[in-house]
């Protein structure tokens, strides 16, 4: 809420607003031209992370015909080198990256669902350059669609979780000591076809609890942890339709986690759903968005992130049917827009956000399971600078009025408001009149 103050200074009175703002960019046209490598076949899951450990975020894609993930290294520039790919065993859905071992270096995790080899996770151990072993698999539930990765237990240690659609089940895998895992433990999810999950505090006790989405009974589970890696069912939101994707983060800056959904259902224009968190781990749908008209979308993935460098958390989906990232920006508090659309090729299939250029802004990547490419959108954000904002803390205050009286009083040049290299009352006049008109 804006507040008015009174200052005098310099001999003039006057009255001005103090008001927070964001340091957010122009909206159109936010992301450039996409840059198209190669993947193995049919890539089903993208995860992005410095692998080798030189400030520099690399690209994992699991390619699901090839039963393999493709490495992607970092040039240093932003751009990705040609692909090596290693064996992950058959059929990987899903991907994801932790320093399972402990050692330092970060190891690929893949969830495989084989026909012959259908209850299994695989572990590729990073050799610490950036390069991997072959993989270790451990069992899990039936058929894994999704892993996550999170320290369940509080021991220090990164362990493993799974959705597994065939036995209506999530898995965890707890860690022991960086050496190998317990067998895994089976928690029912009392719902239909779990084929997402996603792991975050979300009642605030301080351990990480998993939600996922149960595809055939359209709804969400919150799976509450007890402390010890172990999961109880908590709240059940029936959103009426074929959940699919699910991703997780604070959309309202309230300080708890909230969640945004895939409908995947090709009878329903309702494609997004954003639930809040009233702050206890209990969610409430709050907006549904329709990602276009022609009632046959196929968006399978999700993923959060603050797109538009305003502060707030923005969100990017994949749909197949229409061969389209669409993308939703924040009105700061979890309202979003309708989604503007960057086209790909040939039915994408996940979507993930990362900075690959070390420019503090996100840029999408994205995989066609029929194309079979890795699609990188550079985030070409321009931030919109505020002038009277002296101090640069994202807020117009007192604070600033000082900073210019102090600037002008020393002939500084950004106290110059009217560009005549002059300091003097008409930049007192021009700084107010900006200060008044406030910032983006």
């Amino acid at each position: 809420m804006s507040k008015l103050i009174l200052s005098c200074s310099l001999g003039f009175m006057f009255v001005f607003i103090s008001s927070s703002f964001g340091q957010s960019c122009n909206q159109e046209n936010i992301f450039d031209v996409a840059t198209s490598l190669e993947t193995g076949r049919v890539p089903t899951s993208v995860e992005s992370a410095d692998l080798d450990n030189d400030g520099h975020i690399d690209v994992v894609t699991a390619n699901a015909m090839d039963g393999d993930v493709s490495v992607f290294m970092n040039n240093g520039d932003g751009t990705l080198a040609a692909r090596v790919d290693y064996d992950s065993n058959p059929s990987p859905l899903s991907c994801a990256i932790g320093d399972i071992d402990a050692d330092g270096f970060l190891d690929i995790v893949v969830a495989n669902s084989d026909l012959l080899n259908f209850r299994q996770v695989s572990v590729l151990y990073n050799r610490g350059d950036g390069t991997f072993d072959s993989p270790v698999s451990f069992q899990v539930g039936a058929f894994p669609q999704s892993v996550q990765l999170a320290d369940f237990n509080g021991d220090g240690y990164i362990d493993v979780a799974t959705a597994n659609p065939s036995d209506n089940s999530i898995s965890v895998l707890l860690n022991i000591l960086g050496i190998t895992f317990l067998e895994h433990e089976r928690f029912d999810v009392d719902g239909f076809f779990p084929v997402d999950i996603v792991a975050g505090d979300v009642d605030g006790d301080g351990d990480t609890d998993l939600v996922s989405t149960n595809f055939n009974s359209g709804e969400i589970r919150v799976m509450r942890n007890n402390s010890f890696g172990s999961f109880n069912r908590s709240q059940r939101v029936i959103l009426g339709n074929d959940t699919s994707g699910i991703d997780i983060g604070d959309l309202d800056s309230d300080g708890d986690l909230d969640l945004v959904v895939v409908n995947a259902d090709e009878d329903s224009s309702d494609d997004i759903v954003v639930l809040k968190n009233s702050g206890a781990g209990v969610f409430s749908a709050t907006q549904y968005i329709a990602l276009d008209n022609s009632d046959s979308s196929e968006v399978y993935k999700v993923s959060i992130g603050d797109l538009d460098g305003d502060g707030d958390l923005d969100f990017v989906t994949a749909d197949g049917f229409n061969n389209t990232v669409s993308i939703s920006l924040n009105n700061g508090d979890a309202g979003f827009t309708q989604p503007t659309l960057l086209q790909v090729g040939q039915f994408a299939r996940d979507v993930h956000l990362a900075d690959l250029n070390n420019d503090g802004k996100l840029d999408i990547l994205e995989v066609d399971r029929d194309d079979q490419t890795l699609n990188i959108f550079n985030n070409m954000c321009d931030p919109i600078t505020c002038s009277q904002d002296l101090n640069q803390d994202g807020a117009l205050n007192f604070f600033d009025v000082s900073a210019f009286i102090s600037a002008l009083t020393n002939q500084d040049p950004i106290a110059d408001f009217n560009n005549d290299k002059h300091f003097n009352f008409f930049d007192v006049s021009a700084f107010l009149t900006s200060f008044a008109a406030g910032c983006p």
